[in-house]
Order: C-alpha cells, then sequence, then structure tokens
C-alpha cells in the first residue's frame, strides 16, 4: 500500500522556516519514533511520525493569529495553545 503525503518533509520545513522568519518562534517538538509516540500519547497516525509536525512556541504570543492565518495560505494548519504555544501540521 503506497501512502500520499501533502508534501515532503523539506518541502514542510522550508514552509515552517519561512513562517519562523516572519513571526519568530522556537520549536519543543518534531519528529517522533513509533515509540515514543506511543509513550507521549500521541496518535497512531501523528504527523510526527513522519517528521511533519512541529510543537512551538511563539517569542510574542499575540502573534498566533496572524501566524495561523498566514500558515493557512501555505498549506499549513496551526492549532493555537496558551502562552504562545502551537503544534504546526500540512493541512488536510
Amino acid at each position: 500500500m503506497t501512502v500520499s503525503y501533502p508534501m515532503t518533509p523539506s518541502e514542510f520545513h522550508a514552509r515552517c522556516f519561512s513562517l519562523a522568519m516572519i513571526y519568530p518562534y522556537s520549536v519543543h517538538g518534531g519528529g517522533r519514533t513509533k515509540k515514543y509516540n506511543k509513550e507521549v500519547g500521541g496518535k497512531d497516525d501523528s504527523w510526527h511520525i513522519q517528521w511533519l509536525a512541529k510543537d512551538c512556541i511563539l517569542d510574542d504570543f499575540r502573534d498566533g493569529p496572524a501566524l495561523k492565518k498566514r500558515a493557512a495560505r501555505m498549506g499549513l494548519e496551526v492549532t493555537l495553545k496558551s502562552k504562545g504555544n502551537f503544534h504546526i501540521e500540512p493541512r488536510g
């Protein structure tokens, strides 16, 4: 069975880097092994396993809504969390 992905990990990381140049943020979680993903309670089909997701924190939490809007135009989905933390992955 062939699995189709919306973008390659390189494309994903390039888009994330572009966002970080506009809305500075740090990454505190990214690619995971299946074993670690299970240990942290991740979903079996988590984008983290494919290196297509990141958990991040904005330098300025007020940038969250603008970052989310810009990310959507780039084919990325942002889930805003508390205190500037957010999750980012491909849309769809």
